[in-house]
C-alpha cells in the first residue's frame, strides 16, 4: 500500500506454501492491490508467484497470471533494479504452458520475449559445465501486427494537373473562385486580430468546415498575401496547415494537385506566377515538382 516494492521483493524469497486458513485469508487480500499497475508491483507479484508456484503448480493466486506477465513483458524497461526478476525467474514463468498459448493467442510480445530469454540463459550457460548446449542463434520473431491503412494527406499522391490543360480557366469560373472575397490591396498582409477574424470567416461550423478556396491557398504559398496571427509568422506554413485540413479526405482534384506540389515544394514558389497576373492567364509555367 506504501509503495515498499524493494522490501516485498525481499520479503518474497522466504515466501513458501501458503497452508494455513489465516495465510489464505491474507493472501487473498492481496487481490485488492491488482489494479495498481506500477512496473515494480507487478515486478513484486511475479516474484510471489515464482516462489509459490515453485511449491506447487497449481497454487491459487490473488491476481491474473497472463496479464501480469503481459504487462511486465511491455514495461520491463521501466522496473528498478532492485525489484526487476531475472532473466531465468522470467524465462521460466514465460516457458509455463498457459503462458506459451496466450502469446500464441493473444501476446506476440510475451513470444518474442520468450525467444529472447532463451538465447541469453543459453549464452548464460556455456561457461557451466552442468548446464545446457547453447542454442544457436536464430533470428528473434518480432510481430509488428497489421499494417493500419492511412488515407492520411502525406500518403496521397497526386498527380491531377498533368492531365488538365485549362487548370486557369476552369478555377477562375469555379464557384470556388467567384466567391473568393480577397483582402483589398495589391499585396494585402493581416495580422493580429485581422488574420484571426479573416481565418474565423474560414470555418462555418467547425474545424473540419473549412471553405478554403484554391485562390486563397495560391496566394498564401506564393506569398502575394500575408496572414500573420502572430507577427513573424509564415504565411506558407498557415497554407499548409489550411491544405491538410481542406484535403483531410484524401480525395484528388487538379486544384489540390497544385497545391500540394506548392507544399511540397518550397524552391519553386518564387518563380510561380501571381495570381490574376497576365503571365498566370498565358499560362502557368511549372518546372520540376514532387507531388
Amino acid at each position: 500500500l506504501n509503495w515498499h516494492f524493494s522490501d516485498i521483493a525481499i520479503m518474497a524469497r522466504s515466501i513458501s506454501e501458503i497452508t494455513t486458513p489465516e495465510e489464505r485469508q491474507l493472501w487473498d487480500r492481496i487481490s485488492l492491490l491488482e489494479a495498481d499497475h506500477h512496473v515494480d508491483a507487478i515486478a513484486c507479484r511475479l516474484r510471489l508467484t515464482v516462489s509459490v508456484t515453485s511449491y506447487s503448480a497449481a497454487a491459487h493466486l490473488p491476481w491474473n497470471k497472463l496479464s501480469q506477465i503481459q504487462h511486465y513483458v511491455q514495461k520491463r524497461h521501466l522496473v528498478s533494479a532492485d525489484c526487476a526478476i531475472s532473466c531465468e525467474q522470467e524465462l521460466t514463468l514465460l516457458e509455463q504452458p498457459d503462458v506459451v498459448e496466450f502469446g500464441q493467442r493473444s501476446a506476440p510480445e510475451i513470444m518474442t520475449r520468450r525467444a529472447v530469454l532463451q538465447q541469453l540463459v543459453s549464452a548464460r550457460s556455456q561457461d557451466m559445465t552442468s548446464g545446457p548446449a547453447p542454442l544457436p542463434l536464430v533470428p528473434a520473431p518480432v510481430r509488428l501486427g497489421p499494417q493500419l491503412d492511412d488515407s492520411g494527406f502525406d500518403r496521397v499522391v497526386d498527380k491531377s494537373y498533368e492531365q488538365d490543360l485549362n487548370l486557369i480557366d476552369r478555377v477562375t469560373a469555379s464557384l470556388q473562385g467567384v466567391a473568393y472575397s480577397r483582402p483589398a490591396g495589391e499585396r494585402p498582409s493581416l495580422t493580429e486580430a485581422a488574420a484571426l477574424r479573416f481565418l474565423d470567416g474560414l470555418f462555418s461550423d467547425g474545424v473540419m468546415s473549412l471553405n478554403a478556396p484554391f485562390v486563397l491557398l495560391y496566394e498564401l504559398f506564393t506569398q502575394t498575401i500575408q496572414l500573420q496571427v502572430v507577427p513573424g509568422d509564415d504565411s506558407t506554413m498557415v497554407a499548409s496547415m489550411l491544405l491538410r485540413v481542406a484535403a483531410s479526405n484524401g480525395s484528388s482534384s487538379v486544384e489540390n494537385s497544385v497545391l500540394r506540389a506548392l507544399e511540397a515544394n518550397p524552391n519553386i514558389r518564387d518563380d510561380m506566377p501571381l495570381w490574376g497576373s497576365d503571365e498566370m492567364k498565358r499560362k502557368m509555367h511549372v518546372t520540376i515538382m514532387t507531388f
